[in-house]
C-alpha cells in the first residue's frame, strides 16, 4: 500500500498592486474567462456581446467563490 502524498499549493503571498487581493481574481479564473470570449467572438459577436459575456462570467465566478 502506498503512503499518500500531502500536497502543497503555493499561493503568491505579494497582493495585488491594483486591487490588493491575494491571489488576484484574474489569476484566479481570467484564464477561463479570456477562452470563453474568445468562443464568442470566434461566433461573430461583437465587441460589446463579448464584453458583456466576460462581465456576466466573472460575476458568476465571483458569486461562487465568495
Amino acid at each position: 500500500m502506498k503512503a499518500e502524498e500531502d500536497t502543497v499549493y503555493v499561493v503568491d503571498p505579494t497582493p495585488c498592486e491594483l486591487c490588493g487581493q491575494v491571489p488576484n481574481d484574474w489569476k484566479s479564473f481570467g484564464e477561463e474567462i479570456f477562452e470563453e470570449c474568445e468562443g464568442v467572438e470566434g461566433k461573430g459577436a461583437e465587441y460589446q456581446a463579448s464584453h458583456f459575456h466576460a462581465y456576466k462570467l466573472y460575476t458568476c465566478f465571483r458569486l461562487v467563490v465568495l
